[in-house]
């Protein structure tokens, strides 16, 4: 595990190598960062002669002028942020991926063959196609992986319904679902679009 140390001292390794400019935006945009990382770069920022102290700040070159709208997806300036959201948004996909696996199993179990084949291709389509997106990283797989998404949820919601036992949690289980997927594959569309 890594140490606060550790953390501050590889922090001031990549804000030491950062251009003029690049510590200048980290200025600008303070509010985003931890106190620690705006506190290294104000130090790096006196060392370099861009500011002579912290109350340089209050002057209007280092005032955050963008507009602050509600947004659907949030754009993410800084890359290794961008990245980490990027990594994090696939996996919570792939683990997605494993549920009609885990189903299918439960299925087998049970001795339903045609539930189990149905719920293991539904899950390794899923699969496939999310991995040909994190590879290519085209929006074309977006939509693939929507389409399959909606798919695979209509097929649920009939075999919800044919077993004539409908509960609110089913429903609302399979919505937030579907939702979640919904939101986190167009939200990597965003990242992927500008990237």
């Amino acid at each position: 595990m890594e140490t606060q140390e550790t953390k501050e001292t590889r922090l001031e390794t990549i804000y030491r190598n950062y251009t003029d400019e690049q510590l200048r935006e980290v200025l600008i945009k303070r509010k985003n960062y931890r106190p620690e990382a705006v506190e290294l770069a104000v130090k790096l920022a006196i060392e370099r002669g861009l500011i002579h102290s912290e109350q340089d700040l209050i002057a209007p070159e280092f005032q955050d002028h963008s507009k602050r709208t509600f947004t659907l997806f949030p754009d993410i300036q800084n890359e290794q942020s961008r990245k980490r959201t990027h990594d994090s948004a696939f996996r919570v996909l792939f683990i997605a991926g494993v549920v009609p696996l885990a189903f299918g199993a439960i299925r087998f179990a049970e001795g339903n063959l045609p539930l189990t084949i149905l719920s293991v291709v539904a899950g390794l389509v899923w699969e496939g196609l999310l991995f040909a997106l994190l590879k290519m990283k085209k929006t074309f797989w977006v939509f693939l992986l929507q389409l399959w998404l909606t798919i695979v949820l209509i097929g649920a919601v009939a075999q919800i319904g044919q077993t004539n036992q409908i509960t609110f949690t089913d429903a609302f289980i399979t919505g937030v679902f579907y939702l979640m997927a919904t939101y986190l594959l167009f939200f990597i569309r965003k990242l992927i679009k500008n990237k």
